[in-house]
């Protein structure tokens, strides 16, 4: 019985100092958030090319699939009306 109040007692001791630097961590990505004006964002917009693969069959078996390039694609966010464009 002592045995496990022990081994109780040890593990309370070892996580309670992981749980004060989560809300550190919290605090400091709070503060990060606020510096950067992070809570006013309303939309984003970002831009970029590639390329994409069809996913299904090939046209001829034992070929990879067919890769789509993509010479631009622009996401617009909006976040007050939860929208994509």
């Amino acid at each position: 019985m002592h045995r496990i109040l022990g081994l109780i007692a040890a593990i309370v001791l070892l996580v309670s100092p992981l749980a004060a630097s989560v809300q550190d961590a919290h605090a400091d990505l709070n503060d990060v958030a606020k510096a950067l004006g992070a809570s006013t964002v309303k939309s984003i917009q970002y831009t970029g090319n590639g390329g994409v693969y069809a996913v299904g069959q090939s046209a001829v078996p034992g070929l990879p699939w067919p890769e789509y390039n993509v010479k631009s694609h622009t996401r617009s966010v909006n976040y007050d009306t939860a929208s994509l464009r």
